[in-house]
């Protein structure tokens, strides 16, 4: 773990703002694309991460000393409420729909506290997570599920029929067990709530499969907040309970008719000090709701060495004196001490009696708030730097070293004294190269215009040792915009820089062997070397940067003059893909040999590579397809067999064309597969046409080039003098189909009989 130096970090702290503390967090904390928010007890902002900022559009330095609540609308008190519950429980979330920007979004809320050396919360951590496109996928809530179990609130989804496809299990409590409402009507699950006027308002969102927000009366005495939008052709729905939230609002309604044009807080009390009225300025002051302190004593405020002040204070009431600004000290639920001005006057009965008092408490410590404040963000500062792997300097705008962290301190092995004050681009880790001193210059000079500079570097930290580093260089502003320092941060990339360069150089290597062998198994004999068969092969790659494929074609002199003439595409690329081709290749040329059929060479091939599954538990395999033609030059009989490919075609010397008809699945999935057989007999001057599926897939919109296309353009180039000519016609015509770019890698066979 790397520590950084407090000395260092209490020097900065006392050149800088608070609000320029946070933003040299801002700009030192990793980019996330959940908000990531520190908190004060009362929910004012400390800290927020780039994401926080850009969804509510405001800078850090607006951000300070905000309310959570009030920048997320319109669930601006049920944020209140989660951030007091996190300081009392450790942890809380729930799901809530709130407006950062324009429009509503989907959020999961987690809030937990962090407790100072004596166990007391001293911040709240926020995270929030946008489900929105999450809850609008409808089916595929699945890949979530742990998820959706996990929240306080409830979830379920609703088909066109208003049936149950999923709940969470806080949905389901409120309907019962899971396994009996997945697949029922919502209506037949909550029978005696459908007339109520509430559920009216969610039927009516369900019938127009509309987004809508309302509050119904739930099982029991209770209420609950429902949001329904639509996800498809289902419908989202989820809830929380609110009863407790909606029964303190109401008291709180009443206590505001009151006092309602102060935000004072205001209590009344009787002459023991037992609380009698509590109004939402004293909740919002103290942290306790009147349900919380109503006939409870007064001394529950005041701090443990002021149980004297009390007394004093209700002497003189009795007396029918007024307090009046009397400054003093009182303890908040959350067990803050808090400096108020107290206004204390005694109420007095018909007979003039005093039988009671309101006091009215004003927070008078905005000034010292404003410097806790201060105090806390250089620590949360320190706590955020010591686990910091980065070299991270901060510079004044001519570029010269201000401050300095123990990891850069630590790679450079240097002592502070030794960097600090110094130009950045004239440190000596940069020196060894000129060039790079000026880029490092102009560098500082660009960010100190308002620029931001990120590059990759080599930097001599130790002598004779060269580090690679990912280095960058942003500006700090003030309040009012001026850049007052310059972040520079770094971090190490050695070790992968090596490991990009070890993997570029065996790609390389696997590309150039692969590349080898497939040109090897594309090689043909001369057009020429089969007696009364001429025979032209063309492979075409998909696209210049594409890996080596699997596709080949061969043809081979059999016993009796026959020739075999074979069109292939093993699955997969790269070398392993070219190392099976070649495997494949020569098994089959070894089984034709042995003078067997078409279909009966496939079938045993098929064989074989099924067992090397089956016996090789360790080997990725994929499947082969393939078609081959036995051609006998002398007679013109042609015997055909396909396993998965297109079919071959033949296409006469008048111009007819016949589309093979033999079937098979293609190789190495299933040992029991069966191949058929056809039979044709070449005429002179007749053509067969064999292809992989890279022509026949050529696209243009929804359309395919197909075995059609090719069957055409086979029909007018079939007796050109030249196969060569006539296959390259083929290629060109799937290119131009799909806008001059094949997707996916070609092979073609012509064989004519002369």
């Amino acid at each position: 773990m790397v520590t950084v130096d407090h000395t260092v970090l209490d020097g900065l702290a006392s050149t800088l703002t608070t609000e320029e503390w946070s933003r040299a967090l801002a700009e030192l904390s990793s980019a996330a694309d959940e908000w990531l928010c520190v908190l004060d007890r009362d929910g004012r902002l400390l800290f927020a991460n780039t994401a926080f900022r850009e969804a509510v559009g405001r800078p850090m330095a607006e951000l300070l000393s905000v309310n959570l609540s009030d920048l997320l609308q319109p669930e601006n008190e049920r944020i209140r409420q989660l951030v007091a519950d996190a300081v009392a429980r450790s942890r809380v979330d729930g799901i809530l729909r709130v407006q950062p920007g324009d429009t509503l979004r989907t959020y999961r809320f987690v809030f937990s506290h962090v407790v100072d050396q004596s166990g007391k919360a001293s911040y709240v951590l926020c995270a929030a997570k946008d489900l929105t496109d999450l809850l609008a996928a409808g089916d595929d809530l699945g890949v979530y599920r742990g998820v959706l179990e996990s929240i306080t609130d409830g979830v379920y989804v609703l088909d066109a029929g208003y049936r149950i496809k999923y709940a969470n299990e806080r949905a389901a409590s409120h309907f019962g067990a899971k396994e009996d409402i997945i697949g029922r009507r919502l209506q037949d699950c909550i029978p005696g709530r459908i007339g109520s006027p509430s559920f009216r308002d969610v039927m009516q969102a369900m019938h127009e499969h509309t987004e809508t927000t309302c509050i119904v009366e739930g099982p029991g005495p209770s209420w609950l907040d429902v949001h329904i939008f639509p996800a498809g052709n289902d419908l989202v729905v989820y809830f929380r309970d609110i009863t407790d939230a909606k029964n303190a609002d109401d008291a709180r309604r009443r206590l505001a008719a009151i006092v309602e044009s102060t935000t004072d807080a205001i209590i009344g009390k009787d002459m023991n000090g037992i609380i009698l009225s509590w109004n939402l300025g004293a909740a919002l002051l103290y942290g306790y709701t009147a349900a919380e302190v109503i006939g409870k004593s007064i001394s529950l405020l005041l701090p443990d060495d002021m149980t004297d002040d009390l007394y004093g204070i209700m002497a003189l009431l009795r007396r029918g004196e007024k307090v009046i600004g009397r400054r003093t000290r009182r303890r908040c639920k959350d067990g803050r001490i808090v400096d108020v001005s107290l206004t204390i006057a005694p109420i007095a009965d018909d007979e003039g009696v005093v039988v009671g008092a309101s006091t009215i408490a004003r927070d008078i410590t905005p000034q010292m708030r404003h410097e806790a404040q201060l105090r806390e963000a250089a620590d949360f500062a320190i706590r955020v730097l010591d686990h910091l792997i980065s070299l991270v300097a901060v510079l004044d705008p001519a570029g010269h070293v201000v401050e300095i962290n123990r990891a850069a301190l630590e790679a450079a092995r240097l002592d502070r004294d030794q960097l600090v004050g110094a130009r950045l681009d004239r440190l000596y880790c940069f020196l060894y190269d000129d060039g790079l001193c000026e880029k490092v210059r102009k560098a500082v000079e660009d960010v100190a215009r308002g620029g931001v500079r990120r590059f990759d570097l080599r930097a001599e930290l130790v002598p004779g040792r060269f580090t690679d580093i990912d280095f960058s260089l942003a500006p700090m502003t003030d309040s009012a915009g001026k850049i007052t320092h310059l972040i520079a941060s770094g971090v190490d990339i050695t070790d992968r820089k090596q490991a990009e360069r070890e993997l570029a150089s065996a790609l390389e290597r696997e590309r150039h062997i692969a590349a080898t062998l497939q040109r090897s198994l594309l090689q043909m004999p001369p057009s020429n070397s089969f007696a009364g068969l001429e025979v032209a092969t063309m492979y075409e790659a998909a696209s210049a940067d594409m890996e080596i494929g699997g596709d080949f074609v061969d043809a081979v002199s059999l016993p009796d003059h026959r020739v075999a003439l074979i069109v292939g595409d093993v699955s997969g690329k790269g070398l392993a893909a070219a190392a099976r081709t070649a495997e494949i290749k020569y098994t089959l040329r070894a089984f034709l040999q042995e003078n067997c059929g078409a279909a009966a060479a496939i079938a045993r091939l098929n064989t074989f590579l099924c067992e090397q599954v089956a016996y090789d538990i360790d080997a990725q395999y994929g499947f082969v397809a393939l078609s081959l033609a036995i051609v006998d030059p002398r007679t013109g009989l042609c015997e055909f067999a396909r396993a998965g490919t297109e079919p071959p075609v033949l296409a006469t010397a008048s111009g007819n064309i016949e589309i093979v008809q033999a079937e098979g699945m293609p190789l190495g999935v299933d040992p029991l597969a069966t191949f058929t057989t056809a039979c044709l007999t070449m005429g002179y001057g007749d053509t067969i046409m064999m292809v992989t599926d890279g022509l026949t897939e050529s696209r243009r919109g929804s359309s395919f080039f197909g075995i059609e296309g090719l069957c055409e353009v086979i029909r007018r180039v079939s007796s050109h003098r030249s196969l060569r000519v006539a296959a390259d016609s083929c290629l060109e015509a799937s290119r131009l189909f799909s806008g001059g770019v094949l997707s996916d890698d070609a092979c073609i066979l012509l064989a004519r009989r002369k």
